[in-house]
C-alpha cells in the first residue's frame, strides 16, 4: 500500500508541475505551441516516463544504489525544472510582450509579482548557500513558504483576467 501511495502521490506532484506549464501556456494570449495538436501531448510525456520509473522501481524495489538513487534525483529534478522553467518563460515573454493596459486587464501584473514573491527570496536562500554553506539565514526553515505566493497571486491574475472579460 505504501509503494502505490508513493506512486499516485509523485504522479500527482508531476502531473501539477506539467498543468502548471500548460496553464502559462493557454493563457492569453494562447501560445503557437499550440498550433500543433501533438505539442499538448508531448508535454505530458515526460512526466509519465518519471512516473512510470519510479512506479515499476517501487514495486520492483531493486537493491538502491547510490548512482541509482543520484541518477533518479538528477532525472526528477530536471523534468521539474523543465516544467517550471517552461511556465516562467512563457510567463515572462507574454508579460514582456504586452503592453500596459494588456498586462493589467489579463492580470499579468499580479502573477509576474506573484513568481517574484515567491522565486526571489529561495534564489536568494540557495545562491548564499552555494557562495557561503555555513551562513545561518534567519528565517531559512521558513523560506519555502514563499512559494505560496505564486498559486495566491495566479488566482489573482486570473480573477482579474475574467473580471475584464
Amino acid at each position: 500500500m505504501s509503494n502505490l501511495i508513493n506512486s499516485i502521490t509523485t504522479g500527482i506532484f508531476m502531473f501539477s508541475f506539467a498543468a502548471l506549464a500548460l496553464f502559462m501556456l493557454k493563457y492569453p494570449p494562447k501560445s503557437k505551441f499550440f498550433e500543433n495538436d501533438n505539442n499538448r501531448k508531448m508535454l505530458y510525456v515526460p512526466a509519465i516516463l518519471i512516473i512510470a520509473i519510479i512506479t515499476v522501481l517501487n514495486f520492483l524495489q531493486p537493491d538502491g544504489s547510490s548512482s541509482l538513487n543520484t541518477i533518479l534525483r538528477l532525472i526528477f529534478g530536471v523534468i521539474i525544472i523543465f516544467y517550471f522553467g517552461l511556465a516562467l518563460v512563457t510567463l515572462i515573454r507574454k508579460y514582456m510582450n504586452a503592453n500596459v493596459e494588456t498586462r493589467s486587464a489579463s492580470g499579468l501584473n499580479h502573477m509576474v509579482l506573484g513568481a517574484v514573491i515567491g522565486l526571489l527570496p529561495i534564489l536568494i536562500y540557495f545562491t548564499i548557500n552555494t557562495l557561503s554553506p555555513k551562513t545561518i539565514i534567519p528565517g531559512n526553515d521558513y523560506i519555502f513558504l514563499t512559494f505560496a505566493a505564486i498559486p495566491i497571486f495566479f488566482v489573482l491574475g486570473l480573477l482579474k483576467h475574467k473580471k475584464e472579460q
